[in-house]
């Protein structure tokens, strides 16, 4: 029995191990996108990986934008005040964007 628990201890120390070397590896930069007229900065993101598009919440723009995965901007969604984050709900296919003075506000875009 002990030397099943040892060969079980070994075992998980390894895949642990093994696991956490694989999760060291440098982020690489593969594409640049720029943003032409774009000030400020992007603060908060939501991803839909089904339908592989990235949200970017542009505070100083009042907007949110779409991005496919591969960087290329594909949208631009108006009608925010200053926003503080976004969730995307991937089984109702909507965007929550939340913001204003203290989250007094949630948009749900569909």
């Amino acid at each position: 029995m002990k030397r099943n628990s040892a060969v079980v201890l070994s075992l998980i120390m390894f895949l642990t191990l093994t696991v956490n070397a694989q999760e060291r590896r440098p982020l690489k930069l593969i594409k640049t996108t720029p943003l032409p007229g774009f000030i400020g900065d992007f603060d908060h993101f939501a991803i839909d990986l089904r339908g592989k598009r990235l949200f970017l919440t542009a505070e100083d723009h009042k907007t949110v934008e779409v991005f496919d995965l591969d960087g290329n901007r594909i949208h631009s969604i108006t009608g925010f005040g200053k926003h503080h984050a976004a969730l995307f709900l991937h089984y109702a296919h909507q965007l929550i964007v939340t913001g204003g003075h203290d989250f007094e506000m949630a948009k749900l875009v569909d």
